[in-house]
């Protein structure tokens, strides 16, 4: 289990770090110790048997440590901000807060009610002397449950096995390029997303080191923490942009090594990592319901950086309807072959799971191109597919090239009938300043067919609140076609 693996860094490497919290490092020694400490708290209540314990997150460094503690004592967990954020379904016997972080506040909000409360304090001392195995610790790790929005947008959960947590976690491994020096920015991606608990999990079991940062002006603490690897989204790298251009902010220019993920990587978001961050990036597509990294692209400074390769030891398949692969050159539904570590499905939600696991693979909703060398391009979701002049278009192709024309943060393209019953193209652009004159004309060119045809420029999309921040497309759709 992780708990051992960290106790084995503690007595082998003591002063190695193994966090680093707002810029206040914490090493494996007072790392281990603190997690020990918290299991002999958790061991003295009296948790319902077999259910899930909700762990509140307010504090991420002392959220992971609460998790990894409850589950090395046998309890199963799941993370979340809130009691809001459990899907339906979840059974949770139990809840676990932190001493300060908004027990009371969270008591009368009337979710689970009857639902017993545990308010446990952690106490982080720096001694730098490994203490020793707690005796709290049982034989088998709890399971963890991971909740994501998915394919759908609604919450889900997928449940991790405790007995298979080492097999997850040499896995990630080995598709996120984690080396004897690696030092990881998460960012504040904290243990109730996705990638914030793959990715510190993974550090920690083998004695390297996390960064996170919950301070308000953590884009701009991201090159100030030594590390050498960072989780960015596009739109973190658009909020970069903005300080920059508007405050005249320095940037550190450095050879840590940026992955994007989780959005569509415009040239001029790539073409600004490169000028002022760094060289050194890769652009990947991953999933929560999968553990490691299918498909990701090392930059070489060309355009085509939405290529990617498939990491190896996966199997990537394109195919159709009736799930027969398609010829190179042709689009179709991407499929992930799932392995053994892998999330079988959802919890309590059969209807989903029956949707995106099917025969031995994860369909993660994604519409995909495979090129004559292998290369795959994800075209933007199964559900985006618009119907132009007759023809279904994969959407984010046609999105990122007007993106580009107008330079914009964020397009979204949309094809409904309006109040005339015309077709009618709604092109949504998210920036601060309208399109030119000139540019909108260009653009209605280029779809002179289309009956009707509507830029609305809008300040910021709405996003969901999950830790990729995805673009709520329904909702701006009824925000801008509200008759």
């Amino acid at each position: 289990m992780l708990y051992d693996k960290i106790c084995h860094h503690a007595f082998s490497d003591p002063d190695n770090i193994a966090l680093v919290y707002n810029g206040n490092n914490v090493n494996y020694a007072d790392f281990a110790n603190v997690t020990s400490e918290t299991m002999s708290a958790l061991q003295k209540l009296e948790f319902p048997k077999d259910e899930f314990v909700a762990v509140i997150v307010k504090n991420i460094a002392k959220g992971a440590v609460m998790g990894i503690a409850a589950r090395s004592i046998g309890l199963h967990t799941v993370a979340v901000r809130a009691l809001n954020e459990i899907p339906k379904g979840v059974v949770v016997g139990s809840v676990l807060y932190l001493e300060g972080e908004g027990a009371e506040a969270e008591e009368v909000s009337g979710v689970l009610p009857g639902v017993p409360r545990f308010v446990v304090s952690q106490h982080w001392k720096k001694s730098g002397k490994f203490a020793g195995i707690s005796d709290a610790r049982v034989g088998e790790c709890g399971d963890h449950l991971l909740l994501t929005s998915g394919t759908t947008g609604s919450s889900k959960a997928l449940r991790l096995p405790g007995a298979l947590e080492d097999q997850r976690n040499d896995a990630r491994a080995l598709t996120i390029a984690l080396d004897a020096e690696s030092i990881f920015h998460s960012m504040s991606f904290g243990v109730w997303t996705s990638g914030g608990y793959k990715q510190s999990s993974a550090m920690w079991h083998f004695g390297r080191s996390i960064v996170w940062d919950q301070r308000q002006n953590q884009l701009l603490n991201y090159a100030g923490e030594n590390s050498n690897q960072i989780y960015m989204l596009p739109a973190d790298i658009m909020k970069l942009m903005k300080l920059y251009d508007a405050d005249n902010h320095q940037l550190k220019t450095s050879t840590t090594l940026i992955g994007m993920s989780s959005g569509f990587v415009s040239k001029r978001i790539m073409d600004f990592i490169r000028e002022k961050m760094s060289r050194n990036i890769v652009v990947r597509f991953s999933a929560a319901e999968v553990i490691e990294v299918p498909l990701q692209r090392l930059d070489d400074g060309s355009d085509d950086f939405h290529w990617l390769d498939v990491t190896p030891g996966n199997h990537v398949e394109i195919v159709d309807d009736q799930d027969a692969e398609v010829p190179d050159g042709d689009e179709g539904i991407l499929r992930i072959r799932l392995k053994p570590h892998d999330p079988q499905g959802y919890l309590g939600n059969e209807t989903a799971s029956a949707a995106v696991f099917r025969d031995g693979f994860f369909y993660p909703g994604d519409m995909a191109v495979r090129r004559s060398d292998g290369r795959i391009r994800i075209l933007g979701r199964v559900a985006d597919v618009i119907n132009l002049h007759g023809h279904k278009t994969a959407v984010a192709p046609l999105e990122f090239s007007i993106q580009n024309l107008l330079s914009a943060d964020d397009v979204c393209v949309f094809i409904h009938m309006n109040a005339k019953g015309e077709e009618e193209m709604l092109i949504a652009v998210q920036s601060s300043v309208a399109p030119k004159e000139d540019q909108v004309r260009l653009l209605r060119s280029k779809f002179r067919a289309m009956e009707s045809f509507r830029v609305e420029t809008v300040p910021e999309f709405p996003r969901s609140d999950s830790g990729t921040r995805k673009v709520q497309r329904s909702v701006l759709k009824a925000m801008l076609t509200a008759q």
